[in-house]
């Protein structure tokens, strides 16, 4: 009820394009719900721990144990899927797709991405259920995330990189995402895209969607020092 017209419209047009899907919209508390339903001990430790003004990061932990529960494809409230046969074209789907962003954007904090391809995007995506690269994805988090509680100084030489914005995409987002999965993707049958295009999904549907979603996670905390509760 309280989101914008625009987003009730974007969400509607999309089960309309993909009507043979079955399209699920999560609402705060059912997000809650799951991860307590889901999450291991140390996860859902690391998911309360989590400053609730850090929207972002809490969003990023969920997506990530979605895919690995469910599979299927992820898409934030904002992106959207060009309503062509995108898989018909491509033909069978491995059990895991990533995409990047066609330019090499985020490559200074991912040493590992020897391509020099830039980040892998987690506004979107898709694997089969219980794909093994979630688990060492949620690992790593829980153990960015509890590395902050245990080490000020930890905490403090990330916000001197950034502020909350950077310190969520290394923490918990895509930066974290990309440092992890580009030395293990060999390991597994995969499709890397060079470009989210290439599988139409469509990065921002909103026009404008930041101002309609609220202030963002930059704007909301100045430091990683409150990216987890004081406890």
């Amino acid at each position: 009820e309280s989101l914008d017209k625009e987003f009730l419209s974007h969400l509607a047009q999309l089960g309309e394009d993909h009507s043979d899907w079955m399209i699920r919209f999560w609402s705060d508390e059912e997000l809650f719900s799951f991860m307590q339903t889901h999450c291991d001990e140390w996860e859902w430790h690391a998911f309360c721990s989590i400053n609730r003004r850090y929207g972002p990061a809490i969003a990023d932990m969920f997506r990530y144990k979605v895919m690995q529960v469910y599979g299927g494809l992820y898409l934030d409230m904002k992106s959207g899927w060009r309503p062509f046969s995108y898989l018909k074209k491509t033909g069978p789907l491995p059990p895991l797709v990533l995409c990047n962003w066609g330019w090499n954007n985020q490559h200074k904090y991912i040493p590992e991405d020897l391509n020099n391809q830039g980040e892998i995007q987690n506004w979107n995506l898709m694997s089969s259920p219980s794909h093994p690269v979630w688990k060492m994805v949620l690992s790593t988090v829980v153990e960015n995330i509890l590395s902050i509680q245990e080490n000020r100084r930890s905490s403090m030489q990330l916000r001197d990189q950034g502020k909350g914005q950077h310190d969520v995409l290394v923490i918990t987002g895509p930066v974290m995402l990309s440092r992890l999965l580009y030395p293990i993707l060999s390991n597994y049958y995969h499709r890397l895209c060079e470009s989210n295009n290439e599988m139409g999904f469509v990065y921002d549907q909103i026009e404008d969607h930041k101002k309609k979603q609220g202030k963002t996670h930059d704007t909301l905390v100045k430091s990683t020092e409150k990216l987890v509760k004081a406890n």
